[in-house]
């Protein structure tokens, strides 16, 4: 009986299927520790990929942070550019071949001291939440339609940035 010697590229196939197909295959105890010491190899070989792709993954998330950061300045860019449009013209919406840029105002009502809108709840017949706290939303449409407020009532006006990038990429 011939012995064959198995070489781990005779067992390589294109599918990456690692079998023996031939049961008859005998090895000395000096091929198995050859394999096992190959085998030693190889885990510490996927142990050291393993660490580059941790690597890889690390670099990749500092990279795209980086661009992140990069596009936070242009667009605090952006929005500078759109208040000094807006006090020089009074231009809110600016529209580009690469994008929109947009400031839109809203106003946020703020409402203080509960106590005080319980009152005023109660006083204008709004109704209350189970837990005795103000409905500060029926509260706020009670200013809408009577246009009274309570005392502990203020309003601010908030002005955000948007911007809207186009799909078409204009190449430097």
């Amino acid at each position: 009986m011939s012995e064959e010697l198995i070489t781990l590229d005779e067992l390589e196939l294109d599918d990456n299927t690692y079998t023996v197909s031939d049961n008859k295959v005998e090895i000395k105890d000096v091929h198995a520790d050859q394999l096992l010491w190959k085998i030693k190899k190889l885990e510490k070989d996927i142990e050291n990929l393993k660490a580059r792709q941790e690597e890889s993954v690390e670099f990749y998330n500092r990279r795209i942070d980086s661009v992140l950061n990069q596009i936070r300045f242009r667009a605090n860019l952006l929005e500078r550019h759109m208040q000094v449009e807006l006090e020089s013209s009074g231009t809110k919406t600016n529209k580009l071949p690469n994008g929109v840029l947009r400031l839109t105002t809203r106003k946020k009502k703020t409402f203080g001291d509960e106590d005080a809108l319980l009152k005023f709840s109660f006083e204008n017949n709004i109704p209350t939440k189970v837990v005795e706290k103000p409905d500060k939303k029926a509260i706020y449409e009670h200013t809408i339609v009577m246009g009274d407020a309570p005392d502990v009532c203020s309003e601010e006006e908030i002005t955000s940035f948007s911007y809207q990038t186009t799909n078409n990429l204009m190449e430097e």
